[in-house]
């Protein structure tokens, strides 16, 4: 139940909870590290002859005691990380991945074919990085950090729109500021137990031809944008 329940991210779930990814030093299918977020990966060449390739050797695993699960092990790590083809276009982007099949949805069809029942076992080597990783990306702040991309960052409007509402509330927050500091601390006295009180004149008449307050603008832009980003 336990392992279960210790379910690794995708490949760009694990970027969005800040792990990066990196060409492991050779090419060895054991050779698969996590440290200090980073994940390093040996690099595998996919083409027509792959398929065949894995099955004989996990068959080969599979019959011949003390030949190890390897190949075995590492197969069902890259389907755990690859569930489409964006998680192969980001290890492909790294050089972990090299597609000779020339279709990132076809390499993440056939990761995922080759890990169909067989289990995981529980002595392998990367069990460790299996469950390091894990921890890493449930840390609160790790996590938060993923569900804030996934959710606000996926698309441009998104972006814009958040960008719009952090300077919309640093702009209300300078201008309530401004506004409240000649109150406490008039002109010519430091002190704020006493307070000048000058009248104030009554604001100006705008005709609807005016032009719009720039507070009025933010807001409008602010809003526009929210409106694309459910519609989105």
């Amino acid at each position: 139940m336990e392992q279960e329940e210790e379910i690794i991210w995708s490949a760009t779930e694990l970027n969005e909870a800040g792990i990066r990814f990196k060409k492991s030093a050779t090419t060895k299918l054991k050779d698969i590290t996590f440290a200090r977020g980073l994940l390093r990966l040996p690099v595998v060449v996919v083409d027509d002859t792959t398929e065949s390739l894995f099955l004989n050797l996990m068959a080969f695993e599979r019959f011949h005691v003390g030949a190890g699960n390897e190949v075995t092990s590492y197969l069902l790590f890259m389907d755990n990380i690859i569930d489409n083809a964006r998680d192969v276009a980001l290890l492909h982007s790294k050089g972990i991945i090299l597609n000779g099949l020339g279709s990132d949805k076809a390499v993440a069809n056939l990761f995922n074919s080759l890990s169909k029942d067989v289990i995981q076992d529980p002595d392998s080597s990367l069990q460790i990085v299996h469950k390091r990783v894990y921890h890493y990306c449930n840390k609160p702040w790790n996590e938060w950090r993923a569900n804030l991309i996934h959710t606000y960052f996926r698309n441009p409007w998104a972006i814009i729109s958040f960008i719009a509402a952090v300077f919309l509330f640093v702009f209300t927050i300078g201008q309530t500021g401004y506004s409240i500091y000649p109150y406490y601390y008039p002109r010519g006295d430091s002190s704020p137990s006493e307070v000048i009180v000058v009248p104030v004149p009554p604001p100006p008449h705008h005709s609807s031809s005016d032009s719009t307050s720039p507070s009025a603008l933010v807001i409008s832009f602010v809003l526009a944008s929210i409106v694309c980003m459910f519609t989105n």
